[in-house]
Formats: C-alpha cells, sequence, structure tokens
C-alpha cells in the first residue's frame, strides 16, 4: 500500500534516521576509535564518533535548536535550528548528505545531525545512536 508523502512522513518512529534519501550502502565495519579515553571535551569525542564512522560532521543539539556540541569546525547554529524544525515536523532533511535522529538524554529530547558525502551504512546506525548516548552521558 501506497502511502502520500505526508502520511509516509507521520509514520516514522520517534528516534529512527530519517535520511534525505536512502542511503543504504555496503556492509561494513566503523573504525576503531576509542570515543572517552583522552579525550579533553565532548568536541573531541564527537571528532572521534566521526572518525569512527567516517561521518564529515556530527552535531547535537537540543530538540528546540540550540547547539549542544559539534564535530565540526564551523559554526553550526543555523544547521541546529532548520534540522530540530525538520524533526519537529517529522520529515526528511532536505539536503541529502543530512540524515538526523533523535534520542533522550537526562529526561531531555537530543538531535544528532550528521553530514555524511558517501552513503551512511544501514549497520551503523545503531552503533551511532549508541556511541553518542555514550559520550553525553559521560560529558554531560
Amino acid at each position: 500500500m501506497k502511502y502520500p508523502a505526508r502520511e509516509a512522513e507521520k509514520t516514522r518512529q520517534s528516534g529512527e534516521f530519517s535520511p534525505a534519501v536512502s542511503k543504504s550502502g555496503p556492509e561494513k565495519s566503523p573504525k576503531p576509535v576509542d570515543l572517552l579515553q583522552n579525550r579533553k571535551d565532548i568536541t573531541s569525542s564527537l571528532q572521534a564518533l566521526a572518525e569512527k564512522y567516517s561521518l564529515a560532521e556530527i552535531t547535537l543539539a537540543t530538540d528546540d535548536g540550540l547547539v549542544l556540541a559539534s564535530s565540526a569546525g564551523h559554526d553550526v547554529q543555523g544547521d541546529a535550528a532548520h534540522y530540530s524544525q525538520i524533526i519537529k515536523r517529522q520529515s526528511a532533511p532536505d539536503d541529502p548528505e543530512v540524515s538526523l535522529f533523535e534520542l533522550k538524554h537526562r529526561d531531555a529530547g537530543v538531535i544528532g545531525i550528521i553530514r555524511m558525502s558517501t552513503n551512511l551504512p544501514q549497520n551503523w546506525k545503531k552503533g551511532i545512536r549508541e556511541d553518542t548516548k555514550v559520550i553525553l552521558q559521560w560529558w554531560l
């Protein structure tokens, strides 16, 4: 059964990755990178996460659009504000290089904004979410 675009958006489960386009690639393993030890702050842990999964960058923001931390070396406040609204509308990102996910940390909603120029392997999505939770628990 086919649903109109809006119905399909509404059926997405909370916390699920929402890529702008289908990003399934070959099954492979992430790099063995320690995310916490010898890291000076949450930014360096997110940079390690980006390295582990070959991400261009990852940004964590509150569900109302405020940046918590980012691996990016530039201002990402605009992305945080924009993609928090996309998440609220339960829409797919408007950029094919962006994937989004949601999680809870200390009863607060957190969104993950991933930029990746290559396909995000399906088997990495759960690992990225779980590693993000570990980073948040360690630093915040």
